[in-house]
């Protein structure tokens, strides 16, 4: 999809895609979730897939929100993502535009549940250690000393 498409024109697309393919029973929108009922989606998935090509797409805080959730995450190798996301650890990395290799990673986790539930604790691990809001706080308090130097 064009990266000009607002949020309704992305649904629709989303849906005509849906449709052509037989998929329209498989293939749900169900638009921005917040609060309670934004974790009732997070405690349904087993997965989270963010197939990003977008070229300014820095450190996409949805993958963090993920494996803060202990999700699997599969993205793709913009921006900063591969400095979250480990492969084979916390989850997959796919080339740019690569639907074969999406659905094959995709296909894989949902065959290998006991693997996906590991990469999601590796996740939430690796969350912990780097991501909180307090190591946030650490490495800039850390950085402003090193300039005071």
């Amino acid at each position: 999809c064009s990266k000009d498409l607002d949020a309704k024109a992305f649904n629709k697309a989303i849906f005509e895609i849906a449709e052509e393919y037989k998929l329209n029973d498989s293939v749900f929108a169900h638009g921005a979730q917040y609060g309670d009922n934004k974790n009732k989606y997070w405690q349904a998935c087993d997965l989270f897939v963010f197939p990003t090509y977008y070229h300014n797409e820095s450190f996409p805080m949805v993958l963090l929100e993920a494996m803060q959730q202990k999700k699997a995450c599969i993205s793709t190798n913009e921006g900063g993502i591969p400095e979250i996301i480990i492969p084979d650890q916390t989850g997959y990395l796919i080339p740019k535009q690569d639907h074969v290799s999406l659905a094959n990673k995709i296909s894989y986790l949902i065959d290998h549940q006991d693997l996906c539930a590991q990469m999601g604790k590796n996740g939430l691990i690796r969350y912990n250690q780097l991501f909180t809001l307090q190591k946030f706080e650490e490495n800039f308090v850390s950085i402003i000393k090193d300039c005071l130097k």
